[in-house]
């Protein structure tokens, strides 16, 4: 199975920017192939975001990731997103805060597929 950088994207247009560069530059980077995860706006109603970084010429692939229920979905996520072990095992990369800069983003490449959550913007 080839390497991947998959993108969780979330929130409005700027920031689904910001993490799609980060993305792409990381699988760039690594020789990996990038997928954008939509899974999150199928359960996001807070502010009732949408997807629009498809209005502009990217070229990759797109998950919509449906299946999950909202409640469910947003069960499951949180139950990973507090976990170390589950982390690690999903190869999910948290950024710890948006004004602090990553710099394992930029390092040795990451030897196996993984999973940005956050915004990217350092």
């Amino acid at each position: 199975m080839a390497k991947t950088v998959r993108v969780l994207l979330y929130t409005g247009l700027g920031n689904q920017m910001f993490m799609y560069a980060a993305g792409r530059a990381l699988a760039w980077r690594t020789g990996s192939g990038l997928i954008l995860e939509l899974r999150r706006y199928v359960y996001e109603n807070t502010y009732h975001r949408v997807f629009l970084l498809d209005q502009f010429p990217i070229a990759t692939e797109i998950e919509e990731g449906r299946g999950l229920d909202r409640k469910l979905g947003r069960q499951v996520e949180a139950r990973i997103l507090k976990s170390l072990s589950l982390r690690r095992l999903w190869r999910l990369r948290l950024e710890r805060s948006p004004d602090i800069y990553e710099p394992d983003l930029v390092k040795a490449p990451p030897s196996r597929s993984i999973i940005l959550d956050g915004y990217w913007q350092s």
